[in-house]
Parts: C-alpha cells; sequence; structure tokens
C-alpha cells in the first residue's frame, strides 16, 4: 500500500525506497544533519553520500545534477529550482527537498513503521521485531508509551495478571521492520537482553525519534514521572511484585548501564 508523505507531496512506500541520495558541501551542518539522519534510518550502505569539499564545488553540481531530470515534489518545482545545501533525492531521480523536507519524510517514515510494528494494546500479548532479534527468547508484549494513564494501566494489567512473575519494561527508540531502532545505542543492547530470566515478561515501550526529541522531547512524561522517570532511550526497569494493585520500580539501568554484565547480574539480585 502506497504512503503519502504529507511534508513533500509524495506518495511512496517505505519498501520503494531502494537508495537515498543527499548532495551538499561538507562544511555544511544542514547537509551533514540531513545525511546523518538518513543514514541512521536506512543505514549507511542504501544511502548515496554525495558530499563535495566545498560550496563552489556543490553549486558546479547544481547546475547539471549528473544530467538527471527530477521527478516527485511539484510544489518544489522538481528541484529545478533549488539553489541550498543538501538536495535529497531518493531512487533514481525521485527529488524529496533539502534538510526541513529530509527530516520530514523520515518522521513520516518512521512514524508509519512504529504503527505497523508495535501494538499497543493493555494486556494484549504481542512482540515486535526489536525484541525478536534480539537474544531474548521469553514473552514480550508491547505497550504504549502515551497517555501515561494507558501506559501506567499495561504495566499494571500485566503485574496482575503475573503476580509472581519476573517484569520488566524495556524503553527503547522505535524499529523498522527489521527490528532495527532509530536509536544506536537501542540496538547495541540487544544481545544482553539474554541474560535476562526466560520466564521474564518484558513490556515492550518503544519511542520514536520525534516523539522523543522533537514533541513533546524533552518534556516527554516519561521524563518526569515519579513513576518511573526514563532519562534516555534505551532503559531497562526491574518491576517490584504487586503490593494491592501497585507494582513500582525497584531498579532500573540506562544506556551503556545495561552493557554493564555486573550491573545486570546485580539488577537480577535485586
Amino acid at each position: 500500500m502506497e504512503k503519502s508523505n504529507k511534508a513533500t507531496n509524495m506518495s511512496f512506500a517505505a519498501s520503494d525506497i531502494k537508495t537515498v541520495s543527499v548532495a551538499g558541501y561538507a562544511s555544511c551542518s544542514y547537509h551533514q544533519k540531513a545525511l546523518a539522519a538518513a543514514q541512521a534510518f536506512f543505514g549507511a550502505d542504501k544511502v548515496n553520500d554525495r558530499t563535495f569539499a566545498s560550496r563552489d564545488l556543490y553549486k558546479a553540481w547544481l547546475k547539471t545534477k549528473d544530467g538527471l531530470t527530477f521527478t516527485g515534489n511539484p510544489s518544489k518545482n522538481y528541484g529545478a529550482n533549488h539553489t541550498s545545501s543538501p538536495f535529497t533525492w531518493i531512487n533514481e531521480s525521485t527529488f524529496v527537498g533539502g534538510c526541513d523536507d529530509t527530516m520530514a519524510m523520515l518522521e513520516e517514515l518512521e512514524n508509519e513503521q512504529a504503527a505497523s510494528n508495535t501494538v499497543s494494546v493493555a494486556g494484549s500479548a504481542s512482540t515486535s521485531a526489536f525484541i525478536t532479534s534480539s537474544s531474548f527468547k521469553g514473552e514480550t508484549r508491547a505497550i504504549p508509551s502515551l497517555p501515561m494513564e494507558s501506559h501506567q494501566q499495561s504495566v499494571m494489567a500485566a503485574r496482575a495478571e503475573y503476580p509472581g512473575r519476573p517484569l520488566f519494561i524495556l524503553y527503547v527508540g522505535a524499529a523498522d521492520a527489521k527490528g532495527k531502532s532509530w536509536c544506536g545505542d537501542c540496538n547495541d543492547i540487544k544481545t544482553k537482553l539474554g541474560q535476562l530470566p526466560q520466564d521474564a515478561l518484558i513490556l515492550e515501550c518503544q519511542v520514536t525519534r520525534k516523539e522523543w526529541k522533537t514533541t513533546p522531547g524533552g518534556e516527554h512524561p516519561l521524563r518526569s514521572q515519579r513513576f518511573a522517570p526514563v532519562a534516555g532511550v534505551p532503559t531497562l526497569v526491574k518491576m517490584g511484585v504487586a503490593n494491592g494493585s501497585l507494582s513500582r520500580p525497584v531498579a532500573s539501568l540506562v544506556e551503556s548501564q545495561i552493557l554493564d554484565d555486573e550491573l545486570l547480574k546485580a539488577m537480577m539480585e535485586v
């Protein structure tokens, strides 16, 4: 099914994007931002890095654009009048736009993948490509990050269903269909998740790049909630046993701490 990219007035599916090309000059911060974001989302092997050593060399390239005739974004006149850095296109010659257009495209694709790969229903058993591509072989459920009421209800429902079972919450950046997260640190911890008890239940809470960094970003309720403040992703939280209808966090590890075998072992013993 085709997806419409609102920001760029294009219609395409993520699976149709074979290559992404980002042209610009080396000292341009906007070019570097768009290029880094594209490589983080698609992988460096799928991104054609057209970085020119100087602004003049880039401007010279703009006059010819390798002889390509672009299609794609009619509101941008298919790139004919584009003079700033970067100049981004997908596949052979589908023009995207500059830095803002590139970031908007990636945001739309990320939200599309997050929606299709994460089941956010309290009490509903589900798995995601992120967990299934990790070393953890036990049971996992996807839970929503917002609103906080639904997030907490999902946690309490799981604890009520399994009052004596080891229960963890894993906060990670949203992953694509292959299980690759936009958050590099999240991908790094996959090999460590196998150290969690196999009878444990992991509640996986994915957040999109926009949700975590832009809107609401620093104001995200998870960052300030007394229930389980999340300083960054990935964060692994161990929940205590049920006390009436409540279950509180008893330990948490953030980012590189999860890679520390001694810290992870200590968490298991709490």
